[in-house]
Order: C-alpha cells, then sequence, then structure tokens
C-alpha cells in the first residue's frame, strides 16, 4: 500500500498561507499525487538516495518525507532515529499527523527565511499569522511537538502566545481562556494575573 505524505502540504502552506497544510494533513494527501503535480518524482528519489530526506510518521502513521536541512531544526530526531523503521522512518508516536504537517510548515518556512535574510520582517509577520489561527487545543498541540521534537524557536513562540493570551486578563478570565477548572486559590489567581499583566517576551 503507498505511503501518505503531508509534505507537499506544508511546502503548499509555506508558499500560499497558513491553514492549507492542516487541511491537507487530515485529508492524507498522497505523496505519488503531489509528486505528479509538482514534476518533483525523480528529484525526490534522487535527495533520497543521498540521505537528504527524512521520513518522519506520526502517531496516526502519515508519512512526511522532511528535507534534512529542516530536520535538524528539530534538534531531537538525533536522538530518536536509533528507533527508525527498517526503512529509515523515524516514529513519532507523541504527535498526530494535523500537528506534525503544522510544526512542518512552521519549519520550512523559516529555512526558506535562512536563505533570505531580508524577510526577517515579513517573517515576524507570518509567525503572527500562523499561531493567531491555532485555537487553545491546537496551540498547545503545536507546543507540545515542539518541545517533543526539540524546536526551540517554535516552542519558544508558542509560549509567547499563550503569555499573550494571558495579558490584561483576571485569574478568572485565564481559567475560562484555557478551559481550566477553578482549582487554583484566591492566593494563585493573583499571581496568575500579575504575570499575566508584567509578562514580557524572551
Amino acid at each position: 500500500m503507498e505511503k501518505e505524505n503531508g509534505l507537499g502540504a506544508a511546502e503548499k502552506a509555506a508558499d500560499k498561507g497558513v491553514g492549507a497544510a492542516a487541511v491537507a494533513a487530515e485529508k492524507g494527501v498522497g505523496a505519488a499525487a503531489l509528486a505528479a503535480e509538482k514534476g518533483k518524482g525523480a528529484a525526490a528519489e534522487s535527495e533520497a538516495a543521498e540521505g537528504k530526506i527524512v521520513p518522519l510518521k506520526s502517531s496516526d502513521g502519515l508519512i512526511f518525507e522532511v528535507p534534512a536541512e529542516v530536520a535538524k531544526l528539530f534538534k531531537a530526531i538525533a536522538d530518536k532515529a536509533c528507533a527508525a523503521d527498517d526503512d529509515g522512518t523515524i516514529p513519532l508516536p507523541n504527535v498526530d499527523g494535523r500537528t506534525l504537517c503544522r510544526v512542518i510548515e512552521y519549519g520550512l518556512k523559516h529555512h526558506r527565511m535562512n536563505d533570505h535574510p531580508d524577510d526577517d520582517i515579513r517573517g515576524l509577520d507570518w509567525d503572527d499569522e500562523f499561531v493567531s489561527t491555532l485555537d487553545v487545543v491546537g496551540l498547545e498541540a503545536v507546543m507540545q511537538a515542539a518541545q517533543y521534537l526539540g524546536y526551540e524557536r517554535l516552542l519558544r513562540r508558542c509560549r509567547k502566545a499563550v503569555r499573550d493570551m494571558m495579558v490584561g486578563k483576571t485569574g478568572e478570565e485565564i481559567l475560562a481562556t484555557f478551559g481550566l477548572e477553578d482549582e487554583f486559590t484566591p492566593e494563585e489567581m493573583e499571581i496568575a494575573a500579575k504575570y499575566a499583566a508584567n509578562v514580557e517576551d524572551d
């Protein structure tokens, strides 16, 4: 059976706008179809033969053939390579396909920006747009995936997004925003509110 692959969707999302990657991952975009559309089938095979592709498998079985230079952004990948399947695919049991597609989308974009320093300002705008498309559940999933994969840049950006969501809110409003149960003492709620009021970027 042909392996399903979400990388092409992530590439398209990085080029055309945020959000398409998640949709494509949910639909299980096929690697062969994407290669046929882009005319990159032979190139992908060549890169794989030269060790330039790192196959990652999400918890729900999607295979993402990630360029090695992008995979290097995920510091934990080297440690997880020892658990690779016989075909070299690295399983990521803690990250579902939709979330992994978003992480790769972010990685592809920033890898390209490293080659074009003049894009730094536009990159910040793109980051803002990227996190703005995530609801609380999606943001938490991406943040956990970034931590699991050792992707520090994305982890910092997600943490900043969480702090931004807390700014100016009372303790009760923070609980409501993140769907948390009211299990905190009044003192803890006051501390949380003060933290939100005085939060600073990394």
